[in-house]
């Protein structure tokens, strides 16, 4: 069962930071630390068994949505992935960066990299053409980056 705080397609296309809405219990640093290395296993081909599993476990633990009806040893198996993960993803790098930088414009570039736009500087957090952003394992790096674009955008 899709949770209703999830949207199939969070591209900036389809999506903005005005239609995250947050699951009860977990702010935005909060959720994005525990997703984010389950998105950096699955996606970035990183070896990062063990942050991943630890976190699952956490997700698991604090009956967040994207686990439900999923059990850690199934994802670690990878016989199922987390419906909706990659979304998830997406949706809090977009919510955490309107949240540290409100003139920060999220786009799609023409290769179909993720990508926000922070003064001159068209590649804040871009990801590749996979439909995601940037891998980061952790929102305080997230926010270190954009507070640097920011600041270099001001300096200009």
């Amino acid at each position: 069962m899709r949770n209703s705080s999830f949207f199939p397609y969070v591209t900036p296309n389809h999506f903005s930071a005005a239609d995250f809405a947050e699951i009860n219990g977990f702010t935005l640093d909060k959720e994005f630390n525990l997703i984010a290395p389950v998105m950096v296993f699955f996606e970035a081909d990183c070896a990062q068994k063990e942050p991943a599993r630890k976190a699952l476990i956490q997700l698991k633990r604090l009956k967040h949505p994207l686990m439900d009806g999923l059990t850690v040893s199934e994802v670690m198996a990878e016989r199922s992935t987390p419906a909706d993960l990659r979304s998830r993803y997406n949706g809090l790098m977009m919510a955490i960066a309107a949240s540290e930088i409100e003139t920060a414009e999220c786009y799609i570039d023409p290769y179909g990299a993720f990508s926000f736009r922070v003064g001159d500087d068209a590649n804040v957090l871009m990801g590749d053409s996979s439909g995601t952003f940037a891998m980061y394992n952790n929102a305080a790096a997230v926010r270190e980056r954009l507070r640097e674009a920011e600041n270099e955008a001001m300096t200009a």
